[in-house]
């Protein structure tokens, strides 16, 4: 077989080549891919990419959250503690 980035003879189940290292879609057993299962496997490279941006952005209004409930006890103590000080 062919590389089919830069012409090399490869034996026919190599994964990758060994001169460029571009894949030559050979998987397991030596049964190359079809563009279907190629295509279904890059849909799905790219949902795990929006879903782990998903989890950032949720562990990020979390962390916010959390943040914000601290300071408002924390203002609220030093009003009600100023009071009782105070009086």
């Amino acid at each position: 077989m062919l590389c089919r980035n830069c012409g090399r003879q490869i034996g026919d189940d190599v994964k990758a080549c060994g001169m460029c290292g571009a894949k030559t879609g050979v998987e397991l057993f030596g049964m190359p891919k079809t563009e279907t299962e190629t295509l279904i496997e890059r849909q799905l490279k790219e949902k795990m990419v929006v879903t782990k941006r998903d989890d950032d952005k949720s562990t990020s209004i979390l962390i916010i959250s959390i943040i914000s409930i601290l300071v408002i006890i924390l203002i609220i103590s030093v009003i009600v503690l100023s009071r009782i000080i105070g009086a």
